[in-house]
């Protein structure tokens, strides 16, 4: 469980459910455009990277992939061939999660463009730099591990780790904070969103 922050600001929360088989996460806050709410569905066989099919629906539509094979997967009715190590971006903080648990500074992928699977995947990887000063809501400032996501050597994300877990995350402008329980995450948030949040977790 995730609060999002923009521009200072609690607007939203964002919610993962990792099974067995599925992966499920949620996106939703208030935006200028009103409720934004982005829901991602990721099957697998046990493994995120070993995954099958992906579903993801917005506001104004969804898309869908399908793993053929290891290196191939279809979308719109075509068949492309991708890498092996080919991964949504919702499987991304899985990955992280891994990464850190083994005490790995590293890890390699292709990133799957999720509004539109035909197109190429792009090299991708997560590296922990030096340890940042970040402040915190309602925590002050705290020394915490630091790792960026580079997409074709570019960084598009920023994530900041204690020596358990994720505890904050900049999303090329937004924000999310780790927070430990419902009554934290709905806290401040409208009802429409803390609808949602509180059938995700139901």
């Amino acid at each position: 469980m995730e609060s999002f922050h923009d521009g200072g600001t609690k607007r939203g929360a964002v919610l993962r459910r990792l099974g067995p088989t599925e992966l499920r996460a949620v996106t939703v806050y208030r935006g200028d455009g009103g409720l934004q709410r982005v829901d991602r569905v990721l099957t697998h066989t046990g493994d995120v990277r070993d995954w099958t099919t992906l579903t993801v629906t917005t506001p104004s539509g969804s898309t869908s992939a399908r793993r053929v094979t290891p290196t191939s997967l279809e979308a719109q009715g075509r068949t492309r061939a991708v890498p092996a190590d080919t991964l949504p971006g919702c499987a991304g903080p899985v990955v992280l999660a891994q990464m850190l648990a083994g005490c790995h500074t590293e890890a390699e992928f292709h990133a799957l463009d999720e509004a539109d699977p035909l197109a190429d995947p792009v090299p991708a990887h997560y590296s922990v730099g030096n340890p940042e000063q970040v402040t915190l809501p309602g925590q002050g400032t705290r020394e915490l591990g630091s790792v960026t996501l580079y997409r074709d050597e570019e960084p598009t994300e920023r994530h900041w780790f204690d020596s358990h877990e994720v505890v904050a995350s900049d999303w090329q402008g937004p924000r999310t904070y780790h927070v430990g329980s419902a009554r934290e995450l709905l806290e401040g948030l409208d009802d429409e969103v803390a609808a949602v949040v509180r059938e995700f977790i139901a």
